[in-house]
């Protein structure tokens, strides 16, 4: 969910339901982003909140997938990996992935 504040402070609030969980913060971005182009009216914004909701243990997350996602689901796994072991080895938020 996103709300947007003008400055005249004027709210409003837009939400999407996704099919598979989002776990990664560009994701989330993503969304985000999305919703926001989608419905702000190009006045000034006072104030921009995202709120992320039924979330779930890492132990718990699913995800259908298909032929179409399966790819590069694996790739990203074995990147998710690398970086793993670098932050391991180097410490927290040492490398980034790259947008």
């Amino acid at each position: 969910m996103i709300q947007i504040r003008t400055s005249d402070w004027r709210n409003q609030t837009r939400s999407r339901t996704v099919l598979n969980p989002l776990y990664k913060s560009n994701d989330i971005y993503k969304e985000a982003a999305d919703l926001f182009k989608r419905h702000w009216d190009g006045e000034p914004v006072r104030l921009l909140g995202i709120t992320v909701s039924n979330t779930i243990p890492m132990n718990e997350l699913y995800e259908q997938l298909s032929i179409d996602n399966f790819e590069m689901h694996a790739k990203d796994a074995k990147v998710d990996e690398l970086v793993a072991k670098i932050e391991k080895k180097f410490g927290p938020n040492s490398v980034k992935r790259g947008i």
